[in-house]
């Protein structure tokens, strides 16, 4: 009886000590670890534990206690760290978001962004359609022509958002046979952008990327100090549809004969510093200095501007007449 007792308490032994023992540096681990935080504040011990507590931190600061912060993400891991966020942010209020088309329809929207997914940081709504537009391309191959220029324009682009969940940009390519410094003027705004090209600059969003705005409906100035070649599309994003942009070096060079049509754009550009005064079928119409206005197609367009159409077919593909199409 006494054997089995003892046989019993050594086979406890070797149980417990199978357990204890490939812990046992863990939990020196782990000792030495509250040695050390236990001088510490408790803001500076989280700052030790937790990554990102830092990042909180400037959240916390910058933010004012009157701001509702938005917190967006889609995932499951977003909306985990979502609940992790709001009870360090205390006590600022916090709204969380699967998605910004979410935050779109809600009726009291912040004005205070973080993204979630990654290290929390303050950003915008722009900022984070941002991230989600340079995840992929909907342009896969961007043929270039031939031909290199030093000045001309975009006549429209945008970075726009329709009714949820259409995404409107810009996707493009400029390339250089060696470095060129090309000038972007974003107008009528007059956003400058200076990028210095040698090869080939893809771009997923034009508007955004080079001036960090959205915009409905505007066009850009190109310039380079070396011959380059350009090709851009207008994108639907949801459609995942691309047309094709014409660039242009300057207005009309004579008259426009686009038919009456009641179902399409006309868009009238000005390049020049002054009013410009267009003729459209019977109609007149003044576009103001670097101006792009839309109006109605009443039939032939005259005057130093610019002029084309668009319209958009039910699958969302976007058509565009240039007048170097009409005959």
């Amino acid at each position: 009886m006494q054997f089995r007792t003892r046989t019993s308490e050594l086979l406890l032994a070797i149980v417990l000590a199978s357990g204890i023992v490939p812990a046992f540096p863990q939990l020196l681990e782990q000792l030495r670890l509250a040695r050390q935080l236990r001088p510490l504040s408790i803001h500076a011990r989280r700052e030790r534990l937790m990554p990102d507590y830092k990042a909180i931190e400037k959240i916390r600061a910058q933010v004012p206690m009157t701001e509702t912060i938005a917190l967006i993400g889609a995932s499951r891991e977003a909306r985990d760290e979502a609940v992790f966020l709001n009870y360090y942010l205390y006590p600022h209020r916090t709204r969380t978001f699967h998605n910004r088309w979410e935050y779109l329809a809600a009726h009291d929207q912040s004005k205070v962004f973080v993204r979630l997914g990654s290290t929390p940081v303050v950003t915008t709504y722009a900022g984070v359609r941002s991230e989600e537009v340079r995840r992929s391309r909907i342009v896969r191959k961007m043929p270039l022509p031939p031909q290199s220029r030093t000045d001309f324009v975009i006549p429209i682009v945008t970075s726009a958002d329709g009714p949820p969940p259409v995404v409107y940009t810009v996707e493009g390519a400029l390339a250089a046979g060696r470095e060129s410094h090309v000038t972007l003027t974003l107008e009528p705004e007059n956003i400058v952008k200076i990028l210095t090209i040698s090869g080939t600059r893809t771009f997923n969003d034009l508007v955004y990327e080079c001036f960090g705005v959205m915009e409905f409906a505007a066009w850009v100035h190109v310039k380079s100090d070396a011959p380059v070649r350009g090709a851009f599309w207008l994108v639907n994003r949801t459609a995942r549809s691309a047309a094709p942009i014409h660039l242009i070096e300057g207005p009309l060079t004579r008259p426009a004969p686009f038919p009456v049509d009641p179902t399409v754009n006309m868009w009238l550009l000005n390049l020049g510093d002054d009013t410009a005064i267009a003729q459209v079928g019977t109609a007149t119409a003044l576009v103001p200095p670097h101006g792009l206005i839309a109006t109605h197609a009443e039939g032939t367009v005259t005057g130093r501007v610019y002029a084309f159409t668009s319209k958009k077919d039910p699958n969302g593909q976007t058509q565009f007449v240039w007048p170097e199409d009409l005959k």
